[in-house]
């Protein structure tokens, strides 16, 4: 017997750093077009994200990553592309999206699916908003996520019953899809 699915979409980024908002901008663009799939706004949260991404089978990723390309160019990458590996950190601030994958795979939890859109920043400017570039990509990334997000019998076009806030439910009641996880301070250990 085939597993559920149990599918999620994550943007993840900073907004208040330019372009590295791109992923939370897709997040915030497929909550209002998109029904029964969870779609997070993860924002930066780097280690507090692997909760959210236990037990998925499929996982589509939308960041702002630097590969050397145009600004605003498109990279779709699945999960033998995307490096899983563990680095020496000297504080849990320092994991990256690439730790969390490594940990999913320790854990065992490797998804049927695995999806990420990244898009080639242009600056990373404090405040700015996104670049021209990068936001004309935004709609083709969400075209093309609600493309294998429909793929998998998933993601029906949203029925909208007015002005919705973003209440963290997952979409199936008519409501709000989009989670914005909260922000969760470091406070080191004293010995």
């Amino acid at each position: 017997m085939e597993k559920r699915l149990n599918a999620i979409v994550l943007g993840i980024g900073n907004p208040l750093l330019g372009d590295d908002g791109f992923g939370v901008e897709v997040a915030r663009q497929l909550k209002d077009t998109l029904d029964d799939i969870e779609i997070v706004d993860g924002g930066s949260q780097g280690l507090y994200l692997l909760p959210y991404l236990q037990g998925r089978t499929h996982i589509i990723v939308a960041d702002a990553i630097a590969f050397g390309g145009q600004p605003g160019e498109i990279v779709k990458l699945d999960a033998a592309q995307v490096p899983a590996k563990l680095r020496h950190k000297i504080s849990e601030h320092q994991i990256g999206f690439n730790e969390v994958l490594a940990l999913l795979q320790l854990l065992g939890e490797t998804p049927r699916e695995f999806l990420f859109f990244g898009v080639q920043p242009k600056h990373h400017e404090w405040a700015a908003p996104l670049s021209d570039e990068v936001a004309a990509a935004i709609p083709q990334v969400v075209e093309q996520i609600k493309t294998h997000v429909q793929s998998w019998g998933m993601g029906q076009a949203k029925e909208r019953k007015g002005d919705y806030g973003t209440n963290g439910n997952n979409g199936t009641d008519g409501t709000d899809c989009l989670r914005t996880l909260p922000f969760v301070p470091f406070i080191p250990s004293v010995p």
